[in-house]
């Protein structure tokens, strides 16, 4: 007996409208290793993926069946999707054309029936009707072939096993076919081909009863009879099964990069890393050897800035690429995302080949590749991937890894409830067999606070650097006291210079460490000050350029934007003339990468770098020393820093592989004010890691928790509570919390239901679709309810997209920007007619009511600001026409604050009108290009330009609407002379480059 047997997987689709399988080419590798180990003598193929096209599907076929002999043995396992028209669907199948480009089952069907070998087997782990995750394709209509009753390819000597039945579904599970993975386990364990009954029977319970912890159903089925039974020897696994899936748990790695080969890492890979850096550090190899990272195991990694903890994430996501999986990044910021994208895709993408995409909330995001599976690497903010993940949950399937940096946002007021509940949900996830490998890095924490614990994962801490950190605050006659890498208090004089006199307060300060800067420059050093408000930033920044006498940063100077210009950009013109620079929120998009590409670079000539805060969190500007002007936030009540964001900043010095050390220094006002800094953040630790849960916003959480699962019954929600991290400290800490809670639980949901959010149906609650839109929103429960109110008493406005625009200002979320406003009465009051006139006198009536008279005004300040800048007016125009005062002036980055939070809360809003009711059905596209155009400051008719090849800044799209240009085919157009005086040699030579490849192609 012969046996000849063909193994196709296809995960990978030529068309991107299919959406991508974790685990069909993975199956069919591993049942293809597990019969090359078992069958003697076995004549196997193997298609995956771009190798299993329709044309190379229907040759393997007919090799294995068609061509065998009277006693060959034949096996044609098919995992990947099928359609709802019954065809397999292959590489290169068009979803539009299935009859041309599908495989039919009837194909396989007239094979199955005909072959001449004495016995054939057929596996078919996709289904032909069901949705995402299940391994099927939604067919147009118009298909004409007549499809093929699959248990109707059983019969005598021919048995086919299928993965469902007909109506049903065939689930993907922790990156496995379910139903591959069950049969596999069963055939390992001990179970016969031979009895194909009881095979099957106890796949069949296995697959179902994991299929309905997830609140699926599915139910393999199987037909046909072979005399004496499927003729195939027990599987066992051996050296093919071996490279396939290599048990690396015993290998223990040394610190040299390219010796990770023994871990699977593919060789290129290796190479790129070993042209970084050529070893591990000892963090590193400890969670290598020590916390088995490259293993699969969960890991929290502590650990200080530069240390190199994001090497780890990238060490996982290798592992997980190697096997197979995906990989997906979490970050704080749209700026680190977008940054850390940059460099994924010149090393994981140009490099190597790999699919690096991003998600961060912007019109250029790739958030359908996220949802559709195709991708290696995904780079998304916090809040994207929640709101993803809530609203397709096939996505969790599909990954293997998640990597959560900066995992201490879980402890802010804030954005902590983002952290908390994604982390929640994967924890839940982990019980229905869905467990992709979690690597949480943070920064140095005061105490664990059991969050490993409830994390589940193993914990790495260290408090080394590579390049040491010396740490103090330094007084007014040039004292520095400090404590050096070891921990030993020290003291040196550094020259200081007099106050000069006349100077603004935001500036004095600085202008004392004016000759220190200068001494540090001179030295080669990078010097990066810290300031806490923007117009402190500005004015250092400019103020230092004067004094210091630096060679001018041309080459950053040549870099800028030309167009659109707002007062910070000449500040920033100003500053880069003197060899300095300041990184704010005044600044564009643009104008920021010039800054950091200045200050990154050894070899720039950007020496000093004034900034706020937000430079600590995650951007890529080290500096040899960190000065800290304040230790407290601008505004009227000033709240200090927290220990944790002091170390944040302080952590930013020290250049590895340029300097033997950093040096952070804190400026003081005094001996007194000194000693004290000394004490409450130098020799201070940072803050225990905490959870943002509050008791007194149970509402909220437990709308925000249903949004995450299909039902439950009500005494389970307390459950869902205890799983978050404030829940688990709560439970450990008093025994009897869940009960105590189970009171502001029945309340929280008596009232969701009472407002039409949840029904309860057969003992169980759930969501209704609108409260499925407010879960799913950053809205807080109370802020939800009143929208529903507004849009449930409004009527239907001319312009929805508008008109919901000005009905999020009413919420409280909104109120969250800052708005200056002029205090001396001025003519801020002029707004609110302006707002009855633009928006309308609802959305007037909405923002208005009851609240104080400068809540009030900031409100509709904002809107008619938000209306201007959707408008195309010119940057320095908005910020001329709405500062009433000098001490309360808007900037840049006012105003782009404001349209960035007014896009995010008009996204949730939209979705709650549209569940609503479908009258605003018509105005979805409204609402998406009303948040592309609060992001890019463009009217409507400028939104064509968008598609050009090549992003482009908001003047330079305004250049073009002025001169009558509106779409790519216009410019497109264009002589490339006449494009370069419209948008400048820089704007032109970006369109015109992938224009060019583009016409090549």
């Amino acid at each position: 007996m012969a046996v000849r047997a063909v193994f196709i997987g296809v995960g990978r689709h030529r068309d991107p409208s299919v959406h991508e399988l974790a685990g069909a080419a993975k199956d069919a590798s591993i049942l293809w290793a597990l019969f090359q180990d078992s069958v003697d003598g076995i004549r196997a193929k193997k298609l995956l993926d771009r190798d299993a096209t329709a044309e190379g599907v229907r040759d393997a076929l007919d090799w294995a069946l068609v061509r065998a002999r009277p006693r060959d043995t034949v096996l044609a396992y098919f995992s990947g999707h099928g359609s709802s028209g019954h065809y397999l669907v292959p590489f290169d199948a068009d979803m539009a054309d299935l009859d041309r480009t599908g495989v039919p089952m009837k194909d396989l069907a007239d094979r199955f029936r005909s072959t001449p070998a004495g016995s054939a087997v057929a596996i078919l782990d996709c289904c032909f009707s069901g949705e995402a995750p299940a391994r099927v394709a939604k067919s147009p209509v118009g298909t004409r072939v007549k499809s093929a009753d699959v248990q109707a390819l059983g019969g005598e000597g021919r048995v086919v096993l299928a993965a469902a039945r007909h109506d049903q579904v065939a689930l993907e599970l922790g990156g496995r076919g379910l139903f591959t993975a069950e049969l596999v386990k069963a055939l390992e364990g001990g179970f016969s081909w031979s009895d194909t009954d009881a095979l099957m029977g106890e796949v069949a319970r296995r697959v179902s009863s994991k299929a309905r912890r997830i609140g699926r159903v599915q139910t393999p089925i199987w037909a046909g009879r072979i005399k004496g039974g499927v003729p195939f020897p027990p599987l066992r696994r051996g050296a093919r099964c071996r490279d396939e899936s290599p048990d690396t748990g015993r290998v223990v790695a040394r610190p040299t990069i390219r010796d990770l080969a023994a871990f699977g890492l593919p060789a290129a890979l290796l190479d790129a890393w070993a042209a970084r850096f050529s070893t591990l550090n000892a963090m590193q190899l400890s969670a290598v050897n020590q916390y088995r990272v490259l293993d699969g195991e969960h890991l929290l990694v502590i650990a200080p800035t530069t240390s190199g903890k994001t090497f780890v994430g990238e060490l996982a996501a290798a592992r997980a690429l190697a096997r197979g999986r995906k990989a997906v990044f979490l970050l704080p910021y749209k700026a680190v995302t977008n940054e850390k994208h940059e460099e994924f895709e010149r090393l994981y993408g140009r490099i190597l080949g790999m699919r690096v995409v991003r998600c961060t909330g912007d019109y250029g995001d790739q958030a359908s590749k996220v949802v559709m599976g195709q991708f290696d690497l995904a780079l998304l903010t916090y809040e994207m991937f929640l709101t993803l993940s809530c609203a397709f949950p096939e996505l969790l399937s599909k990954i293997g890894l998640v990597v959560i940096d900066e995992v201490q946002f879980i402890s802010d007021p804030r954005r902590g409830i983002t952290v908390e509940l994604l982390i929640t949900m994967l924890r839940m996830l982990r019980r229905q067999g869905i467990e992709p490998q979690l690597v949480a890095l943070s920064a140095v924490i005061g105490g664990v606070n059991r969050f490993n614990d409830w994390l589940g994962c193993g914990i790495l801490q260290s408090r080394s650097r590579p390049v040491p950190l010396h740490e103090g605050v330094i007084d007014q006659t040039g004292h520095f006291l400090y404590l050096d890498e070891r921990g030993v208090m020290r003291s040196e004089q550094l020259a200081l210079s007099p106050p000069r006199a006349g100077r603004p307060a935001w500036v004095r300060p600085v202008g004392s460490v004016a000759s220190l800067v200068a001494e540090l420059v001179r030295k080669g050093e990078k010097v990066l000050i810290f300031r806490n408000s923007t117009r402190g930033a500005r004015q250092s920044a400019t103020e230092l350029a004067t004094d210091l006498g630096l060679p001018a940063a041309n080459d950053a100077l040549e870099s800028l934007p030309t167009r659109d210009l707002s007062a910070a950009s000449r500040d920033l013109q100003i500053a880069l003339k003197g060899g300095a620079a300041f990184h704010t929120s005044d600044l564009s998009r643009d104008e920021r990468r010039v800054v950091e590409a200045g200050f990154r670079d050894p070899r720039g000539s950007i020496r000093v770098l004034a900034a706020t805060s937000t430079v600590a969190a995650g951007v890529n500007t080290p500096a040899e020393t960190v000065i800290i002007v304040e230790t407290c936030y601008a505004g009227p009540r000033r709240p200090p820093y927290s220990v944790a964001t002091y170390k944040n900043m302080a952590g930013r010095a020290g250049r590895l592989g340029y300097s033997a050390r950093g040096r952070s220094i804190l400026v003081s006002g005094g001996l007194r004010s000194k000693s004290s800094l000394f004490d409450r953040y130098v020799r201070a630790e940072p803050e225990a890691v905490s959870s943002s849960f509050r008791k007194d916003d149970v509402g909220t959480w437990v709308l925000r928790l249903l949004a995450q699962v299909r039902t439950v019954r009500p005494d389970g929600v307390a459950d869902l509570l205890a799983n978050t991290y404030g829940g688990f400290l709560q439970s450990k800490s008093s025994p009897d919390w869940q009960r105590r809670m189970r009171v502001r639980v029945a309340a929280a949901l008596e009232r969701l239901q009472a407002e039409d959010l949840l029904r309860m149906e057969g003992g169980r609650a759930s969501l209704t679709d609108v409260g499925l839109a407010c879960g799913r929103s950053a809205f807080s429960l109370d802020s939800a309810l009143k929208l529903v109110g507004l849009l449930r008493s409004a009527s239907m406005p001319i312009q929805p997209a508008m008109s919901m625009l000005g009905l999020v200002q009413a919420l409280p979320e909104a109120d969250a920007v800052y708005t200056p406003l002029s205090w001396r009465g001025g003519g801020e009051p002029k707004w609110e007619p302006l707002v009855r006139g633009t928006y309308g006198a609802e959305v007037a009536r909405a923002v208005a009511d009851l609240v104080p008279v400068k809540a009030r005004q900031s409100r509709c300040k904002r809107l008619m600001l938000l209306h201007e800048w959707i408008s195309g007016c010119p940057m320095a125009q908005i910020e001329r026409e709405f500062t009433l005062d000098r001490g309360a002036a808007v900037r840049a980055g006012n105003i782009r604050g404001m349209a960035n939070l007014a896009r995010y809360l008009l996204a949730g809003g939209s979705e709650i009108a549209l569940a609503l009711s479908p009258d605003y059905a018509p105005a979805r596209q409204g609402f998406k290009e009303m948040q592309v155009r609060l992001e890019a400051g463009l009217p409507a008719e400028a939104l064509g330009l968008l598609r050009l090849p090549a992003r482009l800044d908001r003047g330079s799209y305004l250049a073009l609407l002025r001169h009558g240009l509106t779409s790519r085919s216009e410019v497109a157009g264009l002589a490339p002379r006449r494009l370069r005086e419209i948008v400048g040699k820089a704007a032109a030579s970006r369109i015109l480059q992938p224009e060019a490849v583009r016409r090549r192609r």
